[in-house]
């Protein structure tokens, strides 16, 4: 059974929920100080840590600090325990290092939700269950750890690409340009015989994969079983297989853990992935959906549904696959480029797809746009420029060139105290394009003890960098190269990134029904998790600092908010909102103020623009509070509607704290909504 370390100074408080505890099968160990929770770590180390903030001689903050900073017990999820229900609490928490939060006097049901997400969302009585030794051969790939705490992306590798590995998490996909193994999937014409392919059916219980392989037989489908996780993973490593029908609860490896195993390689378009469980609550199948899985199936099955789910399936990837036969591969030129791309790549993996990693739900808006696409040539310059959108008046920099080696082809966002711009660096062959962000020292409204404006931003790029290179290693985040200096400003040279502007997407296409709309986003609310667990606020979230990537259809961060953290810190004036950040910046920011809820507030903009086809500057404000008045601009469910406005509260308090929590009461309503579109 799951370990539980309760620390609660408060011997009332300590007895009560220790045994509420081990009413529901969890092994808890008390401690009644911070000094007194470290040395019980030193001898047992716990699954999980309950920790009240308010402790005699060392308290909540500071064992929680210590503990963080010792690599040994670093990766223990530690939930903040406190009887101050104040604004900010929760996010003084976080930066010590806790991994959650939860106010006094503890609400059971609403604790153990906060725990599950640690525990890897099994029971705490079936947790410990001891595992068969599996048969499958030393080459299996190594099972993450059972639990999985937030922050703890380093240890678990979720949402933290590094140059080694792709990431787990389905958005974050690959873009290869290799070709795909050959399809065992009998495609047919539309309209006519189904579609039948190769399934793997994994199940611990044998009557049930007899009845599915005979099932699915008669059905024209080709069957493997496996009764484990491992022998999935197996499985799938040694023979190529369609769609996976994947059992949740199952000793050693559940269903649950070889979904994320599959995920560190294959997308939802790669390898679809149904679960068919007996597991019914709805947090079972948001936390299944979360974590990749295609559809969901419950148990005693439906078998007409369930095939039904598996032509969805097969029927997706004919799609997509018969869409990428009629693309060349990505390092090939696109029909209107002269010649191939040189463009400075991330060190990030490929898996091989030629297929557009999009979900099974299509992105519609993913259409070429001449005006912000641009290449890098291998060769000479063509003869004819590529037609740019004039750029914003910035008279210093028009047809310049950046310390005799970048020349400036496009402003993409301009305001007094940054510009992102897309330039050329002529001193490499071929030419190619890069993003810079240049920061304007002289434009900073600086106190009068301050040195100088630009002493002042290389004292801010000393603590930025390494920020810089925290966010590169995402692979949904553009990569940062090298940093110069020209004429009183500071630059940020990036890997450019060839696609279309958010911004332009959204221009053309919107507005998009709700089932559009949070695919759209999703991949962004995990970059935004990412983010958030390494402790940084981005606070320039808006559509023209996102990026289509052409060669995969990622949606890509090309601006790390490097301005606005800028501005925080070296200045007292509060924040200016200005131009293309107008709608998209919280009442919070003007003060100098930068939350996490800051940048779930503009992502919420974000999908508020993709619903209603309006930027948030036009849409009418009350006068009285400030909200938006947006309902009658769109047409989605009471529910979904309140799951938004509280991403784009103007009290911050009254807000979403975390993208997390935004990102699955939003993902709930997009399935419940799927899934009665499916039953009807």
């Amino acid at each position: 059974m799951a370990r539980i370390l309760l620390v609660e100074d408060n011997e009332l408080n300590r007895d009560m929920l220790s045994r509420r505890l081990r009413r529901r099968g969890y092994e808890v160990t008390v401690a009644v100080d911070g000094a007194d929770a470290i040395a019980t770590i030193a001898t047992t180390k716990p699954d999980l840590i309950l920790m009240d903030m308010s402790l005699p001689i060392m308290d909540g903050w500071e064992a929680t600090q210590t503990l963080k900073a010792d690599p040994n017990t670093a990766d223990i999820p530690i939930i903040a325990l406190t009887a101050h229900a104040m604004a900010g609490e929760r996010e003084k928490a976080l930066a010590v290092g806790c991994d959650d939060y939860d106010t006094k006097p503890v609400e059971i049901k609403r604790l153990l939700k906060k725990m599950e997400v640690f525990l890897g969302g099994a029971t705490a009585a079936s947790s410990n269950a001891t595992a068969p030794k599996s048969s499958v051969p030393t080459s299996s790939p190594t099972s993450p750890q059972a639990q999985m705490p937030p922050q703890s992306a380093e240890q678990t590798g979720h949402h933290q690409p590094i140059p080694s590995q792709a990431m787990p998490s389905q958005p974050i996909s690959s873009h290869s340009s290799q070709p795909i193994p050959s399809q065992s999937i009998n495609f047919g014409e539309p309209g006519n015989v189904p579609l039948v392919g190769k399934l793997l059916v994994v199940d611990d219980n044998e009557a049930n994969r007899d009845m599915f392989y005979r099932r699915l037989k008669r059905k024209g489908h080709t069957v493997v079983t496996a009764s484990s996780g491992e022998e999935a993973m197996a499985i799938v490593q040694q023979t190529r297989v369609d769609v996976i029908l994947l059992d949740v609860m199952m000793p050693g490896m559940d269903g649950f853990e070889t979904l994320r195993q599959i995920r560190q390689t294959y997308s939802q378009l790669q390898l679809p992935v149904i679960m068919v469980t007996a597991k019914v609550e709805s947090q079972d199948m948001v936390q299944a959906f979360e974590w990749g899985a295609n559809d969901y199936v419950t148990k005693p099955i439906d078998f007409d549904l369930a095939i039904a789910r598996i032509q969805n399936q097969l029927l997706a990837i004919q799609a997509m696959r018969r869409q990428s036969s009629f693309q060349p591969p990505a390092a090939s030129p696109r029909p209107s480029a002269p010649s191939s791309p040189t463009v400075p790549s991330s060190t990030s993996p490929s898996i091989s797809t030629p297929l557009s990693p999009t979900p099974t739900y299509t992105n519609p808006l993913s259409t070429p746009s001449s005006t912000t696409s641009f290449r890098a040539n291998s060769g000479p310059e063509p003869s004819s420029p590529p037609s740019f959108r004039p750029p914003a008046p910035i008279v210093e920099m028009k047809r310049d060139r950046l310390a005799d080696r970048y020349e400036i082809l496009q402003v993409l966002t301009d305001n007094p105290f940054s510009q992102l711009l897309i330039a050329k660096d002529i001193q490499q062959p071929g030419q190619p394009l890069y993003f810079l962000k240049r920061l304007n020292a002289s434009a900073l409204p600086l106190s009068s003890n301050t040195p100088s404006p630009i002493e002042a931003m290389h004292s801010f790029l000393s603590q930025e960098i390494p920020r810089l290179q925290t966010m590169s290693r995402h692979s949904h985040i553009t990569t940062f190269i090298d940093t110069f200096e020209h004429e009183g400003s500071i630059y940020l040279v990036q890997e450019f990134v060839d696609g279309d502007l958010l911004a332009d997407e959204l221009q053309t296409r919107s507005p998009l029904p709700f089932t559009q709309v949070v695919p759209l986003f999703k991949d962004l609310f995990e970059t935004l998790e990412f983010l958030h667990r390494q402790q940084i606020i981005h606070g320039e979230l808006h559509s023209r600092h996102l990026m289509r990537r052409r060669s995969d259809d990622q949606l890509m961060l090309i601006d790390f908010g490097a301005a606005q953290r800028m501005l925080a810190q070296l200045t007292s004036n509060g924040l200016t909102e200005t131009g293309y950040i107008q709608g998209y910046m919280p009442p919070e920011q003007y003060t100098g103020t930068l939350l996490f809820s800051s940048d779930v507030y503009a992502l919420g903009m974000l999908i508020l623009y993709a619903l209603t086809g309006k930027t948030p500057e036009h849409i009418t404000r009350n006068r009285v509070t400030g909200e938006l008045q947006w309902r009658e601009l769109t047409n989605v469910d009471d529910k979904t509607a309140a799951v938004i406005q509280k991403m784009i509260y103007q009290d911050y308090a009254s807000r979403y704290a975390y993208p997390e929590e935004a990102s699955k009461d939003l993902l709930f309503q997009w399935y419940t909504l799927r899934f009665k579109r499916t039953l009807s």
